[in-house]
């Protein structure tokens, strides 16, 4: 789980907006691969619960600052 937990981790930012078609992390097919416990399920929701927050600003400002980037591209003749 030691292992598991900074994947997740890094992964959470993406799911602070689901995609298309977004079904539960819980009955994705790596989920079901992964065998995890009911425990490592309870303590990944916990984490997830946890910084939900933080991880919708996150989401936010990547956005933000790749908006930034494409008007820098979008600019003629480009200077970066």
């Amino acid at each position: 789980m030691k292992r598991l937990l900074p994947l997740v981790l890094l992964a959470l930012p993406a799911w602070a907006q689901p995609p298309q078609g977004f079904f539960p992390w819980w009955d994705s097919p790596v989920a079901k691969e992964l065998n995890l416990t009911d425990l490592q399920r309870r303590q990944i929701q916990d984490t997830v619960r946890e910084f939900r927050d933080r991880m919708i600003d996150l989401r936010a400002a990547v956005e933000k600052a790749e908006g930034q980037v494409e008007e820098l591209f979008n600019e003629d003749p480009v200077d970066v």
